[in-house]
């Protein structure tokens, strides 16, 4: 289990269950996915967003549908499922961010996540832990977020940017059982060990 202090996760940052299954069903929809022309990362961000996926699906109970402008149905609600990838657990000061590649996903709700790996390798199967950071409407995400070209900072993150973005902090995130219509077990820490079979 991967032990993180309570105050510096803040409210909506909570480890989720993942199985050995999502790690595999991830690897194999990105080898049939292929090379991504406009991946910000070359393709090395897709592995972690498929883990994100299917994590997210199986914890919400949603249908994966992997339609062009969003990921799952849930709670009537089209998600766009958005992962980072993290060489530690995430901290509620982190950003996440959309890509200028991803303007055009009109989703009802946005759900980021974080999958963390032991070191910045991210190995496929070395996948330590996945965390959820909160969910966001659409319309309120970019209310919120600051804008930062390619090649600059912006006031939300001195990092120079390898591509146009909107970038929000995690803490302006809202908690995802805000929109759970039945409870979500967010209170428990979890491992990959506690899923093995």
């Amino acid at each position: 289990m991967v032990e993180r202090n309570r105050q510096n996760l803040g409210d909506n940052i909570f480890q989720i269950p993942f199985t050995h299954q999502n790690v595999t069903d991830a690897a194999y929809r990105k080898k049939m996915m292929g090379t991504i022309s406009n991946s910000v990362l070359k393709g090395e961000g897709t592995f972690s967003g498929f883990v994100a996926e299917e994590a997210a699906k199986d914890f919400l109970n949603a249908e994966l549908v992997n339609q062009y402008g969003y990921d799952l149905l849930w709670n009537n609600y089209k998600v766009e499922v958005k992962a980072i990838s993290l060489a530690f657990a995430p901290i509620e000061t982190h950003h996440v961010r959309i890509h200028e590649t991803s303007f055009h996903q009109n989703p009802d709700l946005f759900v980021f996540l974080c999958v963390q790996y032991p070191n910045k390798e991210y190995k496929p199967n070395e996948v330590v832990a996945v965390w959820m950071l909160g969910a966001i409407k659409r319309d309120k995400f970019y209310q919120r977020a600051g804008f930062a070209k390619k090649g600059n900072p912006s006031s939300f993150s001195p990092v120079l940017q390898k591509e146009s973005a909107f970038i929000l902090k995690i803490n302006q995130l809202s908690n995802i059982s805000n929109y759970a219509i039945n409870e979500l077990n967010f209170t428990k820490q979890y491992s990959f060990n506690d899923f093995l079979k």
